[in-house]
């Protein structure tokens, strides 16, 4: 059985609330977070760490939804991972920056300082860009498309600038 806190996307699931789940159920539950996913609101996007969760090292299964933008799903869900794994010890702005290190776009340094400032401007979901996001992302199109496209296509980047 798996628990999503007090509503379908709660921002938050504390240690108590998770307990009281657990002893209204008998049972240890799992968790299912639905983060990054953003099909309820998809002119943001969710770039942020997972945060909120409950400390406990005995959880047994965590599952996380993603955005059907699988490339930039992965910064949150690596910091996901980082939570699994150590639940207890888990740091979300230390699993955020080495999820930028490590998992998001192999691109060379030039472009990496880019793409971490358009991650960084994303990483609250629900909150409204700034003037510098848009610019921000529009560069990042722009730098990627004379290499490689690593990040989005023309439509994504076309939703995210009206979003923004």
């Amino acid at each position: 059985m798996l628990y999503t806190g007090e509503g379908v996307a709660s921002p938050w699931l504390s240690d108590a609330a998770y307990a009281a789940a657990n002893d209204l159920y008998g049972r240890k539950l799992g968790l299912w977070i639905n983060y990054p996913v953003n099909d309820y609101m998809e002119q943001k996007l969710a770039l942020g760490p997972i945060v909120g969760l409950p400390t406990h090292s005995d959880i047994p299964a965590v599952f996380f939804n993603p955005m059907k933008y699988e490339q930039l799903s992965k910064i949150a869900l690596a910091t996901g991972a980082d939570y699994a794994r150590d639940t207890e010890h888990y740091r979300p702005e230390r699993a955020w920056e080495n999820a930028i290190k490590t998992t998001i776009w192999s691109i060379s340094q030039r472009h990496a300082g880019l793409c971490r400032t358009f991650a960084a401007s994303g990483k609250q979901l629900g909150k409204h860009r700034s003037p510098r996001c848009t610019e921000i992302s529009a560069k990042l199109e722009i730098t990627l498309t004379r290499g490689k496209r690593i990040l989005c296509s023309a439509s994504m980047h076309e939703r995210m600038s009206s979003a923004l």
